[in-house]
């Protein structure tokens, strides 16, 4: 036996033999899968504050999406240099079916739930 075998051999009961965990290995699926990135935008300047005192603001209340957070940026299959200044990286793989079996977020800032 060789050095790995002997240590599972003294870590493992004496009724569980290496040769029965010897087994062909089935794939029921094959994902497809999906990276892509973000990028925060940075916000505009409120449209008031460019104005002159007395003016009316014609776009409607502003507030609201401001109130929404940051606006994003996406990119699908980014490149590495993209993937290096990316604000947040997501990974979404799914079957035949349209199953998701995988959805990775290695760190990154926090995307907003409808997008």
């Amino acid at each position: 036996m060789d050095g790995l075998s002997t240590q599972l051999t003294r870590l493992l009961p004496s009724s569980f033999s290496l040769q029965q965990t010897k087994r062909r290995l089935t794939v029921h699926h094959t994902p497809f899968a999906v990276s892509f990135v973000a990028f925060r935008v940075p916000p505009h300047p409120h449209p008031s504050e460019d104005r002159e005192e007395g003016g009316e603001d014609l776009e409607g209340d502003e507030d609201e999406d401001a109130a929404a957070g940051p606006n994003f940026i996406y990119a699908i299959d980014p490149t590495l240099a993209e993937e290096a200044i990316a604000d947040a990286k997501v990974t979404v793989a799914a079957d035949a079916e349209g199953c998701i079996r995988l959805v990775r977020k290695p760190g990154g800032c926090a995307l907003p739930k409808g997008d």
